[in-house]
């Protein structure tokens, strides 16, 4: 077990990482485009093409967004292999945003239940 003055410092440095991602879930939730993809797919499966059309957005801003939502949890991709041209849809994951912060959380405990040992 590691005394006292290290163990603080594992929790401390652990926490600011948690907050950190956590200012970056705030952060991609944000921005208003972000939102509108959110609410878009939330009613049906689109794919990148569709989104763009539907919000106005180019195919390579869509594209980014998507997949900064989709490093988040927040959205999932599959192949739609009944299209001509296997479009992939982009869906929700169905996690919400308390879901996220709370998979947070439970990350940063257990990496400092390992660190600590």
């Amino acid at each position: 077990m590691k005394d006292v003055g290290e163990a603080y410092s594992v929790i401390l440095k652990e926490v600011l990482k948690q907050i950190d991602q956590d200012e970056e879930l705030n952060k991609l939730l944000r921005n208003p485009n972000r939102m509108e993809i959110l609410n878009l797919v939330k009613k049906k499966p689109m794919s990148i093409a569709d989104i763009s059309k539907s919000t106005g957005l180019s195919y390579k801003n869509t594209f980014f967004h998507v997949k900064k939502l989709t490093e988040h949890g927040l959205l999932d991709s599959k192949q739609d292999h009944k299209s001509q041209g296997r479009k992939r849809m982009v869906m929700p994951t169905g996690k919400t945003i308390s879901q996220l912060r709370k998979e947070l959380q439970e990350r940063t405990m257990h990496r400092v239940k390992q660190k600590l040992g």
